[in-house]
């Protein structure tokens, strides 16, 4: 009986994980070219253009910006809807600050 209610309590929550994203993709990799209505990404697999619209969401380091924030050259990851194949949200963030070379003591023989 107990292992009947675990195996069931397991099915629930894999299918509430599957469901967690409503129907959308999700696409990861940079920016390679921003017009106003689509983003061209490359990924590790191929290049997407994604399609824009006037409800698709840009949020950068979890704050609310426009898409003239987002660069080519920024990492993000957008949400699309696989409905409409339009973005619904694109998330990108900070780029990292470049590091500052430091300089090493010579190597003693």
């Amino acid at each position: 009986m107990k292992r009947a209610l675990l195996a069931a309590a397991l099915l629930l929550a894999f299918v509430g994980v599957s469901y967690a994203h409503g129907g959308n993709e999700h696409v990861r990799g940079t920016v390679t070219q921003v017009s106003p209505n689509t983003i061209k990404v490359e990924t590790a697999k191929k290049a997407e253009a994604i399609k824009l619209n006037d409800k698709t969401m840009f949020m950068r380091s979890g704050k609310h910006v426009t898409m003239n924030d987002l660069k080519v050259g920024d990492r993000v990851v957008v949400d699309v809807s696989e409905e409409n194949h339009i973005a619904e949200s694109v998330n990108f963030g900070t780029p990292p600050a470049a590091a500052k070379a430091v300089a090493k003591p010579p190597a003693h023989k």
